[in-house]
């Protein structure tokens, strides 16, 4: 019954909680974390520090007469995982977008362009060529336009090249990539914000482009690689049930394992050809963590 009147008097015990609760973050229904009450079913209330005010022995009277016990909770300050500010130099991992586009997405790394042995930004070409919409030389900017960056101030680099996608029905494509050239060396860096990615010793997997809740979806290293004419440090083929790892601007360092590949996927009317599927989908795909790029968590 606890739980039925918790979730119907949610709003109202969240806006009563908050307003007189000191360092209030938040509520939800849980256990009470008493060694001599086990089991008994609670409300907890989140604060960033506890002190004199928030006493144990509280209890909250429900609608229909029902009595809860009210626990606080010590969580100290949460941060988001990501990284939406400004960041400089900015670095993989780093939530980036381009005028005059609205899609937001992730630093995915530092590359070298083949064709002339430049060091470039590589992320997803929705994010930052709108898949091709977008001229040569738009600026791209960290954070993006849709994170509070102002063009030119927080410009990092320049649309150089993208993959040409077939977007028409039953169209053809294999990557979902661009890069961009830095305006200065003091713009970028090709060290992940995560440091537990490491793209000198860990071989690159593949680009985040696409996910759902259940699963995350990357072109592979191989394509991105021939098709962009780029070179990466490492790089490995990915294989079912790799241990692979990233750093993203909305979930931050995540590690996933891979659980498909070789896979067609018929998505927006389109197909994407030969992709890698990875178990879970805690990345976000459309919200930030597009572009970002996966590594082996181990060195190769």
């Amino acid at each position: 019954m606890i739980r039925k009147n918790f979730k119907s008097e949610k709003n109202s015990l969240r806006t009563k909680f908050q307003t007189g609760t000191a360092n209030f973050v938040g509520i939800g229904l849980g256990v009470v974390a008493d060694d001599n009450i086990h089991g008994e079913t609670c409300i907890r209330v989140f604060v960033s520090k506890l002190n004199g005010s928030h006493k144990q022995d509280t209890t909250y009277t429900f609608a229909d007469g029902q009595e809860a016990q009210v626990q606080y909770v010590e969580v100290g300050d949460i941060d988001y995982t990501g990284f939406t500010g400004r960041i400089r130099p900015a670095g993989p991992g780093a939530v980036i977008g381009a005028v005059g586009n609205t899609a937001k997405g992730t630093f995915g790394a530092m590359v070298t362009d083949n064709t002339d042995g430049a060091q470039v930004l590589l992320s997803a070409s929705h994010v930052i060529a709108k898949f091709g919409a977008l001229p040569l030389g738009t600026n791209i900017l960290q954070p993006g336009p849709g994170n509070g960056g102002v063009n030119p101030a927080d410009a990092i680099a320049t649309l150089k090249r993208f993959v040409p996608n077939q977007l028409a029905k039953n169209g053809i494509n294999y990557v979902d990539v661009a890069i961009a050239t830095p305006i200065s060396s003091s713009s970028v860096t090709a060290v992940p914000l995560c440091t537990q990615v490491n793209p000198t010793t860990q071989g690159a997997v593949g680009l985040l482009y696409a996910a759902s809740s259940l699963i995350t979806v990357i072109n592979p290293i191989q394509n991105i690689l021939t098709m962009m004419n780029v070179s990466v440090p490492k790089s490995i083929v990915a294989t079912p049930g790799m241990s692979i790892h990233c750093c993203s601007a909305i979930t931050g360092y995540f590690t996933t394992t891979v659980s498909d590949v070789m896979v067609d996927l018929f998505l927006g009317n389109v197909w994407w050809m030969d992709q890698t599927v990875c178990a879970g989908g805690a990345l976000n795909g459309t919200a930030g963590d597009s572009g970002a790029m996966f590594y082996t968590t181990f060195a190769v």
